[in-house]
């Protein structure tokens, strides 16, 4: 009981970020970089909570396990058509003139092409194009960014900047288990 109150209040708290920080100008967006993992579910139902206007963005790495496609394409976005909720939009990226690939669509294979590892927790270059290219200078993007996922993590303020748009991370402080339990 007391872990569901614990939960309850941080709620409150992330809803009150969301309302608090979303973009008002009618030319930026606010946008909620969605994964489909259990902190993208628990921010998408927070910004539901909110009252803010968004759109979820889901930018397909090209190494996510079909599974999760799958969930997103034929549970979550027909859950969401039926409950009137924002549905996930699919926003796969196309290399531009300047990037060394050439042609065609970022995938995480274009990437490993030019590189001689695969992405790891300290060299996450794979993220940088794949995924924090979502929205456009001045638009405020959401994420489900926790404190307690790692190191680097534990160094982010609930609110930032990056590359000329707002951060918003308004579950920063859930623990693993209060997610689980928000979910419950």
């Amino acid at each position: 009981e007391e872990t569901l109150l614990g939960v309850i209040n941080k709620e409150e708290k992330a809803i009150e970020r969301c309302i608090e920080f979303q973009n008002r100008n009618t030319s930026n967006e606010n946008i909620l970089a969605f994964s489909g993992g259990k902190d993208s579910l628990v921010t998408y139902h927070i910004l539901i909570r909110s009252g803010v206007n968004f759109i979820p963005i889901y930018s397909p790495p090209s190494v996510d396990p079909p599974e999760l496609v799958n969930f997103i394409r034929q549970e979550f976005n027909p859950w969401c058509i039926k409950n009137g909720y924002p549905e996930v939009i699919f926003q796969k990226y196309k290399i531009n003139k300047n990037y060394k690939q050439g042609k065609g669509e970022v995938t995480m294979w274009s990437l490993l092409r030019n590189r001689a590892l695969p992405p790891t927790r300290r060299m996450r270059y794979c993220c940088e194009v794949l995924k924090e290219r979502t929205g456009e200078a001045g638009d405020t993007v959401y994420t489900g960014v926790r404190w307690e996922e790692s190191n680097s993590r534990k160094k982010l303020s609930m609110v930032g900047f990056w590359k000329h748009k707002i951060m918003v991370r308004p579950i920063i402080d859930y623990t693993q288990d209060e997610i689980w339990e928000y979910i419950h």
